[in-house]
């Protein structure tokens, strides 16, 4: 038999594009599977659009929970109590994206044979509203570490997948920061897990007005992100992230202890003790524009 995947998804105002998500869903190629959606009280048609397919596709378990109304992050931090305790692996998704027939399956086939607990993610390609492509997000450049955790989440939420020691270590977590998708690379990489990033892409990953982040891609998108960098908005997204963190400390191994300690020490200097604190713990972003901006903040006082 195969594993058993819980997909968690988290909806809201969502009736533009979800059909699209739900479909794609429904058609990988590994079938045993249950989605749980959380929908954070939306005022269209998201609940009556779920609804519909659901009464199409009477064969598929798909549940339909109400959210905390309290945003994205606390919305996929309530669907985690709806995960069970027969479940092998937990996958993540948004409600406006278009999964490849094989994401499922490529993700498990990365993660089977991995015993502790390992986070898979995946590259993306990008799409606009009308589903047309129009370009594919970054590699990583360099190594997958705490030390990159802590300034930059290369992890979408949405090509997520954790075995269940994966899962067992982010339960134990008290709650997933600000934002969760990067609070779940911190956390995995801070407690040593196995972090598989595939080169392919598996998703199309819709790029539009509504994404509360969205896509690093292209030059334009590169300068934004530097320029919330330096200006601060990073910091403040993720001082909440590491407050998170430093109270589930427990879960990191002793090395990453110290490192999250010495990070929390930069985020209170800025100047040449900045860049001295900076140098010190070996951070480091994936691209030179990003490794920039991250010196700049550093100097500033925006970590």
């Amino acid at each position: 038999m195969q594993p058993h995947v819980t997909i968690l998804m988290a909806s809201y105002n969502g009736a533009e594009f979800i059909s699209d998500q739900l479909t794609s869903i429904a058609a990988q190629t590994h079938i045993h599977w249950r989605l749980v959606i959380g929908d954070d009280g939306s005022t269209d048609e998201t609940k009556e659009v779920i609804a519909s397919f659901c009464e199409s596709n009477p064969k598929l378990e798909i549940h339909l929970v109400n959210g905390p109304r309290k945003g994205s992050n606390s919305n996929f931090c309530n669907l985690l109590q709806h995960v069970p305790k027969a479940c092998d692996y937990i996958a993540f998704a948004d409600q406006d994206d278009v999964w490849f027939p094989d994401k499922l399956g490529r993700a498990i086939s990365h993660l089977e044979e991995i015993k502790g607990p390992a986070l898979y993610g995946s590259r993306t390609t990008l799409v606009d509203d009308n589903s047309e492509v129009i370009g594919g997000s970054a590699r990583p450049r360099h190594p997958l570490s705490f030390r990159n955790a802590l300034v930059q989440n290369v992890f979408g939420g949405n090509t997520c997948v954790l075995n269940r020691a994966g899962f067992e270590v982010l339960a134990r977590a008290q709650n997933g920061g600000y934002m969760f998708d990067w609070y779940l690379y911190q956390l995995m990489a801070g407690a040593d897990a196995a972090l598989i990033f595939d080169q392919e892409p598996s998703l199309f990953y819709r790029q539009h007005s509504l994404n509360q982040i969205g896509a690093n891609q292209g030059w334009r998108a590169r300068l934004r992100r530097a320029r919330l960098m330096v200006s601060g908005e990073f910091c403040r997204w993720n001082s909440q992230n590491i407050h998170a963190l430093w109270r589930d400390r427990a879960l990191l191994t002793q090395q990453n202890q110290k490192l999250l300690y010495g990070f929390m020490l930069l985020q209170r200097v800025s100047g040449i003790a900045g860049l001295i604190q900076l140098r010190r713990l070996h951070l480091y972003r994936q691209g030179p524009l990003g490794q920039a901006g991250l010196i700049l903040a550093g100097l500033f006082g925006k970590i």
